[in-house]
């Protein structure tokens, strides 16, 4: 009887959590719509595009399912340890993930929210960990490519201008410096030191769609500034989006400012490498609607059909 008593109190707990995401994840929605700057200049240029323009923005579009797709795989990969999930379930899992995210700093809610929706005998406090430890993987390649395309851009590129490439310095070393603080702080909890070990196998498999998904996070972006008229060579993309992505895994977020931030590194980053600074910092608000907007909306109907 006791028993029966609290497995109503937790599913009561559970219904009136989901509930509070729906209200806070339509909430945020109607914020970014709402605070969205650029209807106009998105309108103007659509209309006036043409047809290769509108195919990069159909690509980019299109790509966002193969996105999901692989982080499911990654998710799928890192959770083999503890339990077996479906490619289907996995997918509800990952889109779930993104109304914790969106809803957090530094899109913290994500991992939680989905460990959330696995069975109750697997071990949430592990899932979360394997899914911290997946997304270092991403930023780990993240910061090493972004790198390499900096020390390209400083040699290769001489006419950049120099504040720029000082400012960019400047922020990758404060940046690295604060995050090898806190890895070293954390590498001594002993909650960290639990994370099961993967064997070497589905490591590699780890980094493997880490390094897909970041290949199609590049070419969304791609496609998107060739669709907004940035001006960008294909030369210059190869070293500016690294470089953009490096910043971006580095500087902190709030979910409010996430798209203002993602404009504002665009607009430094591209801007050295074209004149058209607007065009950069649509094509990178527009990334953002396609690969969290979008996703939001389907993790809210999830969330009501869970």
């Amino acid at each position: 009887m006791e028993r029966t008593i609290t497995q109503d109190k937790t599913c009561k707990i559970r219904r009136g959590f989901r509930i509070l995401l729906i209200v806070a994840a339509y909430g945020y929605l109607a914020y970014a719509l709402l605070t969205f700057k650029h209807y106009g200049e998105f309108a103007a240029h659509f209309h006036s595009a043409g047809w290769k323009e509108l195919f990069s923005f159909a690509l980019a579009v299109l790509l966002f399912p193969l996105n999901i797709s692989m982080e499911s795989e990654k998710w799928r990969c890192l959770l083999s340890y503890l339990t077996s999930l479906s490619r289907k379930e996995s997918q509800r899992q990952v889109y779930y993930g993104f109304v914790g995210a969106l809803l957090t700093p530094d899109r913290l809610g994500d991992y939680p929210a989905r460990a959330s929706m696995l069975q109750e005998e697997v071990s949430k406090k592990k899932a979360v960990a394997l899914g911290f430890a997946g997304s270092m993987v991403l930023a780990a390649v993240n910061i090493g490519l972004g790198v390499v395309a900096l020390l390209i851009c400083g040699i290769e590129f001489p006419s950049l201008e120099r504040r720029q490439l000082i400012l960019l310095s400047v922020i990758l070393l404060v940046c690295f410096f604060a995050i090898s603080c806190v890895m070293a702080f954390l590498s001594k909890c002993k909650s960290i030191q639990r994370i099961p070990k993967l064997p070497f196998r589905q490591q590699l498999q780890v980094v493997g769609w880490s390094a897909l998904r970041y290949l199609v996070f590049c070419l969304q972006l791609y496609c998107l500034l060739r669709f907004a008229g940035a001006g960008l060579t294909i030369a210059d993309s190869l070293v500016a989006i690294p470089i953009y992505y490096l910043v971006l895994t580095l500087l902190p977020a709030l979910p409010a400012a996430d798209p203002a931030l993602r404009g504002g590194v665009g607009m430094m980053v591209f801007g050295a490498f074209s004149s058209n600074v607007p065009a950069a910092a649509l094509a990178t608000v527009l990334l953002w609607i396609i690969n969290n907007l979008f996703p939001l909306i389907i993790g809210t109907f999830i969330v009501k059909n869970t």
